[in-house]
């Protein structure tokens, strides 16, 4: 097992360690922008959007140049990462992706072409049910 920094959850900076009701008191200014979905909304002390998709969808490409031929990693993130990543293989601006339905234990399947540097997403979003 490795753990890897970059896929780690969105950094909400100072709205860390609050409820949404908490930080809808604290920060309204914000809170009311950041549900325009801006994708450069720049979060105090924390990453906008857009920052996070990059950061997730570098990890992944990172992982997958430095894999041999055959290999398959596994991959266990937050919703939120595997929404970034996903919204990247499907082409989605950030905001859209963070739209997109990621259950809990559920199973995402792709696949990367080094040649062409490019993923396609196989399975998105499956119960795990469908290993037995």
């Amino acid at each position: 097992m490795h753990l890897e920094p970059g896929l780690r959850e969105w950094n909400l900076g100072i709205w860390e360690g609050h409820t949404m009701q908490e930080a809808r008191a604290a920060f309204p200014g914000i809170i009311h922008s950041f549900g325009d979905l801006e994708p450069n909304l720049q979060i105090p002390d924390g990453e906008s959007r857009a920052e996070f998709q990059e950061r997730v969808c570098r990890t992944f490409d990172r992982l997958a140049e430095e894999c041999r031929p055959g290999w398959r990693v596994l991959v266990v993130a937050h919703g939120g990462t595997m929404r970034m990543a996903m919204g990247r293989f499907y082409g989605q601006p950030c905001a859209e992706a963070m739209a997109s339905q990621v259950d809990n234990a559920s199973m995402t399947v792709a696949h990367y072409f080094p040649e062409a540097r490019r993923w396609r997403l196989v399975r998105w979003n499956c119960p795990l049910a469908i290993l037995d």
